[in-house]
């Protein structure tokens, strides 16, 4: 009887082994398609003679410049017609 038990339960566990088998399977090949399409976006292409003006002024600013921008572009967004009545 006692045999019988354990080859009872090795098939269970084979059961699991198998089945986790397979959903590891679908998993990787899920990744695998992923990682396909991560690629092919990632893939570069030309940019527009706009924005390849835009970055370039951009990598030319300096630090200050920068952060006055960024400061300007702030105080711009939070502005609203009565700020400056008191």
């Amino acid at each position: 009887m006692a045999t019988c038990h354990y080859r009872s339960e090795n098939l269970e566990r084979l059961e699991c082994l198998i089945t986790s088998s397979k959903s590891d399977a679908t998993e990787l090949a899920s990744l695998r398609d992923n990682i396909q399409t991560l690629r092919a976006g990632v893939r570069l292409t030309e940019l527009d003679s706009e924005v390849s003006t835009h970055l370039l002024h951009l990598f030319r600013l300096s630090s200050s410049e920068i952060d006055q921008r960024s400061r300007d572009s702030i105080l711009k967004e939070i502005s609203f017609p009565s700020m400056k009545k008191r």
